[in-house]
């Protein structure tokens, strides 16, 4: 599975339910530790930091990223009840 490739500035949670954010980070790749191949929960993103840290944050963390430099905008999208 391939992951987004250049520079973002990438929003996590944390277990504590902080958000942190990870500013001009490289996406490198995503790479699987810990645990069998099949196990989703093993896959972390494999970011650069802009001073070379490598740091792996868990693919069910990233809460949004986007490209560095660029405003996000958002839409309410209303829920259809069934």
């Amino acid at each position: 599975m391939e992951g987004p490739h250049g520079i973002y500035d990438d929003y996590c949670s944390e277990r504590n339910q902080n958000v942190v954010v990870y500013r001009n980070a490289l996406f490198k790749g995503v790479r699987r530790l810990f645990r069998e191949d099949r196990d989703t929960s093993a896959e972390f993103f494999e970011l650069e930091q802009s001073e070379g840290q490598q740091i792996f944050v868990a693919k069910y963390s990233v809460v949004k990223f986007w490209k560095t430099g660029m405003t996000p905008t958002a839409e309410n999208v209303p829920q259809k009840l069934p």
